[in-house]
């Protein structure tokens, strides 16, 4: 089931330094939809010789169909989320966890083999368990009835729970023999960047048999289709007999205990591990009757103690000093190795004279074999998420089938570009007003100063600085 390197050091903080992600939510308490930015007019960029375009700005309900499947309880809805980058940029919107999601829409531009997938996600509150994958249906056009089962040329994106995180890049071939669907894996794919609040870049750029991942514009993973996925397009000639079974009498085990060893009379199975050691002899200075820790006698009861409220105040204890030339308290001689142990009996092991190797089911002429000339994927008929997620406020946005990688960069340039550097500008102005700009020389001086007349300091209270104004009125 489906549902189961560096970008700039500003991007790196796994909360995004959002203040408002901090912000305390009912547990039963839906998305963000229209947050901040919602009433700014966002004009989307075009893109020319696009297979598929979607920014979520015009009427997106005549386009995408929901699933009208039983399981497909959450609906989509559509806004800016918690916070726009853009005034007025929408997106597609998870508005509440736990529940299956499913919608979709046609694609009518025949695709070759050269395109480029591309789209945007964003985390309002972040990604702990569930996907924010898409899937590309092959010869699909009853979009009302997208589901898990319908047939699928790429699934690609971040899917992420527990321990498992990864970036999917998935597609299915079809076996001209057998004429069954194979589904095959990316090998080792990246994981799911931890950003929260600010947009993912998620690109897919496919040319022939070569592709290349991006995440947030840094490529993450290349190589080929023919060679880079598991199982391989390529099926093997032979594959192992189904109907071959391994005898019941069949024995894989190499080495047996040997029947005929005898334990030794003189072995002793109760002697423990470790002795004392007789020969020791306590050394000379040692002090009995002193304890290993004693009272610090150089601390003191803090002013702040109360013993009503604290109880009765006690010297923390410390080290003994007696003790550290020879050693205080009862002494015990050291422990050491047994040499009469010997552990419990274990006969030992021989050669199995029954032994016949590991079992394998013999190959046979695989049925489904054909020589594969070049890797084509599927035809695109469709652009659907179809996920199911204990998260919420995942924001999709400018999903786009651009016919090149050349064109998809110069799309994201014009959108997740300017967000990312929109973001990046909001930090540093974050930290530039939580760093002091004056000196300490110049806090000395304004500490005197406000010392002087009265006026307030950082920190104090309205009530104390109405005070010292007072004081300062009537001393003039």
């Amino acid at each position: 089931d489906d549902d189961d390197d560096d970008d700039d050091d500003d991007d790196d903080d796994e909360d995004g330094d959002d203040d408002d992600d901090n912000e305390d939510k009912k547990p039963d308490e839906p998305a963000v939809i229209d947050g901040e930015g919602s009433e700014g007019v966002y004009e989307a960029p075009e893109l020319e010789g696009a297979h598929f375009l979607e920014t979520f700005q015009g009427d997106w309900a005549k386009k995408w169909v929901h699933s009208e499947g039983s399981k497909y309880s959450g609906k989509f809805q559509v806004g800016v989320g918690k916070k726009a980058l853009l005034p007025g940029d929408k997106g597609l919107i998870v508005p509440n966890k736990a529940k299956h999601y499913g919608i979709s829409a046609a694609v009518e531009s025949p695709i070759g083999n050269t395109f480029s997938i591309q789209y945007e996600v964003r985390f309002d509150e972040g990604l702990n368990c569930g996907g924010a994958y898409l899937k590309f249906p092959t010869a699909f056009t009853d979009l009302k009835n997208f589901d898990n089962d319908v047939k699928y040329s790429i699934m690609f994106g971040p899917d992420k729970c527990g321990s498992t995180s990864k970036v999917h890049f998935i597609f299915q071939s079809k076996n001209p023999i057998s004429g069954e669907l194979v589904e095959h894996h990316l090998k080792s794919p990246p994981p799911v960047p931890s950003h929260k609040s600010i947009p993912q870049l998620f690109t897919l750029n496919v040319d022939g048999d070569d592709f290349e991942l991006f995440i947030n514009g840094e490529s993450r993973k290349k190589g080929k289709l023919s060679e880079d996925f598991e199982p391989p397009v390529q099926p093997t000639k032979e594959i192992d007999d189904p109907e071959d079974k391994k005898p019941d009498d069949w024995v894989e085990n190499a080495k047996i205990a040997d029947p005929d060893a005898k334990k030794p009379d003189d072995w002793d199975e109760d002697a423990p591990p470790k002795i004392e050691d007789m020969e020791a002899v306590k050394p000379e200075g040692w002090l009995d009757d002193e304890p290993d820790m004693i009272p610090d006698p150089s601390s003191e009861k803090p002013e702040t103690w109360d013993d009503e409220e604290d109880g009765e105040w006690e010297r923390p204890m410390v080290s003994n000093p007696k003790c550290e030339k020879v050693g205080c308290g009862e002494w015990k001689r050291p422990m050491k190795r047994n040499p009469a142990f010997k552990g419990k009996w274990k006969a030992p092991m021989i050669d199995n004279p029954e032994y016949k190797g590991k079992w394998a089911p013999r190959k046979i002429d695989n049925p489904g074999y054909y020589e594969v000339e070049s890797v084509k994927l599927l035809h695109i008929s469709a652009v659907g998420i179809e996920i199911w997620t204990m998260d919420q406020g995942i924001v999709f946005d400018n999903i786009i089938i651009a016919p090149s990688a050349a064109a998809a960069k110069e799309f994201a340039d014009a959108t997740y570009a300017k967000k990312k550097d929109i973001s990046n500008e909001g930090k540093k102005d974050k930290k530039t007003k939580e760093t002091p700009s004056t000196s300490p020389e110049e806090e000395d001086s304004d500490s005197e100063d406000a010392s002087d007349t009265g006026s307030c300091k950082a920190g104090e209270s309205d009530s104390k600085c109405q005070a010292k104004a007072k004081e300062a009125d009537a001393a003039s």
